[in-house]
């Protein structure tokens, strides 16, 4: 399986960060929210993902919804839900 490039799992993050961060604002019940990370060779339960997006203080389970409109937004882009804070990002292709 090959590996998704740097500059897709960038363009991953800034749609996802359009899409939650510019679109909901940076607040959350008035507190604010620190932003998604993008994050090389992330490991954690299930093992080592090449590209990971991470949010533990985003939207309640933001991960589930995201990963069906980032692939609607960003070609050649799949992106998996790991838990209720985390998305895996793979090629689509």
């Amino acid at each position: 399986m090959k590996n998704l490039t740097k500059r897709k799992a960038e363009q991953t993050l800034r749609a996802l960060k359009a899409r939650y961060v510019d679109e909901y604002g940076d607040t959350f019940w008035g507190d604010v929210l620190p932003e998604p990370k993008l994050v090389e060779n992330w490991e954690w339960l299930y093992g080592v993902k090449k590209w990971a997006i991470v949010w533990e203080d985003g939207p309640f389970e933001w991960s589930l919804s995201a990963s069906w409109q980032l692939a609607d937004e960003v070609d050649g882009v799949f992106a998996e839900p790991i838990n209720g804070w985390s998305l895996a990002l793979y090629p689509a292709d």
